[in-house]
């Protein structure tokens, strides 16, 4: 009997593997580190095969773990690049100095056009300096061709920024663009793309939102850029809904603004 009691493994250690399985994108790499730097010589005391514990410590914590401050990128580059032009955009108006632009003859595609580069001049040194650090703090390399995330980094870039310059037109304050990125813009990058929850997990209607939200698809640009390795041929479709999105809100904006300008 005591033989046999000793023959069973203890219940904490199938709980261990559970969670090594099941566990979600968002938080899985914190507990990758503790096992990593702590408690993985106690979580694999359970494992009767080696080989079985090798492999799934490395095909789903690891890289999982990888995964996850991969796509953080999507949540971050979104959000502060929107934010910095919307709040850019309703200054203008605050200040007055809006006006003069409604009264020249500069076009609304012009003047949306020169915010857009000017702010994604500033998106793309926020990109080196958080995948830089990111990289070397998290030890996170290139698994295959980095050219989709390289292309896909600025219209990706480009979109949030029109995202930001559209809330900046509809919106009478700073603090109700300050509101609005952080609703509509980070609530929907953090919540409906894939972040945190499975998107096969969002109940319907609620699901066909991520269809919109750009985070969605950069996501997947910067998972097979980080950690499948796969290349253009499973990331193309993704780019497509990139630029179509960044198109969809640049002809927003355009349109928005141009009732505002007096006509010639």
């Amino acid at each position: 009997m005591h033989q046999r009691a000793n023959s069973i493994p203890p219940r904490s250690n199938h709980v261990g593997i559970g969670i090594c399985v099941a566990i979600t994108d968002a938080v899985d790499f914190w507990i990758c580190d503790s096992i990593r730097n702590q408690k993985y010589s106690d979580c694999r005391a359970g494992f009767r095969s080696q080989q079985f514990e090798s492999d799934l410590y490395r095909s789903t914590v690891c890289h999982q773990s990888v995964s996850s401050r991969a796509v953080v990128y999507a949540v971050v580059l979104w959000v502060f690049p929107s934010l910095l032009s919307a709040i850019a955009m309703v200054r203008e108006k605050e200040k007055g100095t809006i006006l003069q632009v409604y009264t020249s003859s500069l076009s609304a595609t012009e003047l949306i056009l020169g915010k857009t580069l000017a702010y994604l001049m500033v998106g793309l040194a926020v990109t080196l300096v958080v995948m830089g650090s990111g990289s070397l703090i998290f030890q996170v390399g290139f698994a295959g061709d980095p050219t989709p995330l390289l292309i896909g980094t600025p219209i990706y870039l480009t979109a949030a920024v029109l995202f930001g310059v559209l809330l900046g037109i509809r919106s009478g304050n700073q603090n109700a663009a300050v509101q609005g990125v952080s609703l509509i813009g980070f609530l929907t990058a953090f919540l409906l793309s894939g972040f945190i929850y499975p998107l096969s997990n969002i109940p319907f209607p609620l699901s066909l939102v991520p269809n919109i939200v750009p985070a969605r698809y950069f996501i997947v640009i910067t998972r097979d850029a980080f950690v499948r390795g796969i290349g253009w041929t499973g990331i193309w479709f993704d780019m497509v809904m990139l630029i179509l999105l960044g198109l969809l809100l640049f002809n927003i904006a355009r349109r928005l603004l141009s009732q505002m300008q007096l006509p010639d």
